[in-house]
């Protein structure tokens, strides 16, 4: 417990920053629905569908109604899970690494304590803050969405806030995974960059075009695509493979945490 309580004192400040920052994110991009909304000239599915052929897939133009409040959120949701997905997966490298970054580890690994113990606590923590985060992209979601409807489709919301949940638990596993194997940080922070990137690139060639829709199998984003959610014949295949590649990294990271060397630079 004490372990969870010194993580939380650590990390609830740069919770509340992204918080706050999401809020703003979510905020803004709505406001630009209401600015294309408020358009007297052209409708904002008209301004979408002038863009070129590729990047109306990339945007998901002609699977959404942009003219709705939900529709639009369907293609802002492709960001919110590109910043969800790097706050996971860098709160829970922060959680593992913290103390071999700051040249603590020793203080805690002297502790009476297993190594898979402070592991599970450092994963506690990281989902606590995900979800908090979590729920507070939600609140904000609906504050800012009922603005613009009073009517709002809640069964599509549901699956697009599972699908954002399900981004962040998998990169969460991802972070910790990374950092559970390697001990230095700037290189567990580097790789978790480029696994980020890669995904994302992964996921939106497979939007591109349509010989590389298999990338989408490489990458967490394209398991929980926005238009792949809302359609009616959503593969239960994505759900499958999320849960077992976290659960792989989950049960990987603590076999490889309690057997590596700590890292003293």
């Amino acid at each position: 417990m004490q372990i969870i309580l010194s993580e939380w004192k650590r990390s609830w400040k740069s919770l509340l920053v992204w918080s706050a920052a999401f809020a703003l994110l979510i905020m803004g991009g709505m406001g630009k629905y209401a600015a294309g909304v408020g358009s007297p000239e052209q409708s904002i599915e008209e301004l979408m569908g002038a863009m070129p052929e590729s990047m109306q897939r990339l945007f998901g133009v002609g699977y959404f109604d942009l003219n709705s409040p939900v529709g639009y959120f369907a293609v802002l949701y492709m960001y919110l899970t590109l910043f969800l997905a790097v706050h996971a997966v860098f709160t829970a490298i922060n959680a593992v690494g913290k103390e071999e970054r700051d040249h603590t580890a020793e203080f805690l690994m002297t502790r009476p304590v297993s190594r898979s113990y402070v592991l599970a606590c450092k994963l506690f923590i990281s989902f606590v803050q995900i979800v908090v985060l979590f729920v507070v992209t939600i609140a904000i979601s609906i504050l800012a969405l009922s603005q613009y409807s009073e009517q709002l489709n809640m069964n599509q919301l549901i699956l697009l806030f599972a699908g954002i949940f399900g981004v962040q638990l998998a990169f969460m596993s991802l972070g910790i995974f990374i950092a559970a194997i390697n001990g230095r940080y700037k290189v567990s922070s580097m790789a978790a960059t480029s696994c980020i990137l890669t995904m994302f690139v992964f996921s939106a060639l497979g939007n591109l075009f349509e010989k590389a829709e298999f990338l989408r199998f490489f990458s967490f984003f394209g398991y929980f695509e926005s238009r792949i959610l809302l359609s009616h014949d959503y593969p239960n295949i994505f759900i499958a493979l999320a849960a077992i590649l976290s659960c792989v990294m989950i049960f990987l990271s603590f076999r490889f945490y309690g057997r590596r060397d700590l890292y003293f630079p």
